[in-house]
């Protein structure tokens, strides 16, 4: 419990560390912009190619899957809810943390 209670004070003085360097010097606007330019802009076209073939495996597998059911009309919605609300914010983390 003391571990924990450590973690928390820890993370907290960190916060107001933080809270006072950006209070004394402002953000850093220029290089934030770069940064997210590097991340979001750059590295899209891998990311469109990891999710077309991640959209393609999610296809094939649902059509699978749904094909006994009868449901094979149901596998472009499948794809499209599973990726967006499952897929997608893992993939997007793994690429920022790549």
């Amino acid at each position: 419990m003391t571990d924990v209670l450590s973690g928390i004070g820890r993370y907290g003085l960190f916060v107001v560390a933080f809270v006072r360097a950006i209070a004394d010097h402002g953000l850093p606007r220029g290089h934030t912009i770069r940064e997210a330019y590097k991340i979001g802009i750059q590295s899209l076209p891998i990311l469109l190619i990891i999710s077309a073939f991640v959209g393609t495996n999610l296809a094939l597998q649902g059509y699978n899957a749904f094909t006994p059911l009868g449901g094979q009309r149901l596998v472009g919605m499948f794809v499209a809810l599973a990726g967006v609300r499952e897929l997608a914010p893992i993939i997007a983390a793994a690429m920022i943390a790549a």
